[in-house]
């Protein structure tokens, strides 16, 4: 179960999940919350999987997709939840960067 299972649990909302459903770059859905609260859920596709190679720069062109994506949902998010199913060494990478970048950031989260 990845993080689009997590966010319709979270959230009771119908974003398509499932063993064969996977999100492409991001994915929006504006939902309201008991209580009046209003959150926009910014869904975005699993990082560190497998690259199709068709060229030399797939992979490059992969890894920096994948680190813009990072860098744009963190810059827009006001709560951020990470799911990691395996902890592998990439998964652990992946966190100690996350949690330089929050370190680092002037950004507050709630």
């Amino acid at each position: 179960k990845g993080k689009t299972f997590v966010l319709n649990n979270i959230t009771q909302s119908k974003l398509a999940s499932g063993k064969r459903v996977n999100t492409k770059g991001l994915s929006f859905k504006h939902v309201d919350m008991d209580g009046g609260t209003k959150l926009v859920l910014l869904d975005t596709a699993g990082s560190y999987s497998p690259v199709r190679v068709v060229n030399e720069l797939s992979v490059v062109e992969k890894e920096a997709t994948e680190l813009f994506l990072l860098d744009l949902v963190f810059d827009l998010s006001d709560y951020f939840i990470c799911v990691v199913n395996d902890f592998t060494s990439l998964d652990q990478r992946y966190l100690d960067k996350l949690s330089r970048s929050i370190q680092n950031s002037a950004k507050t989260f709630r």
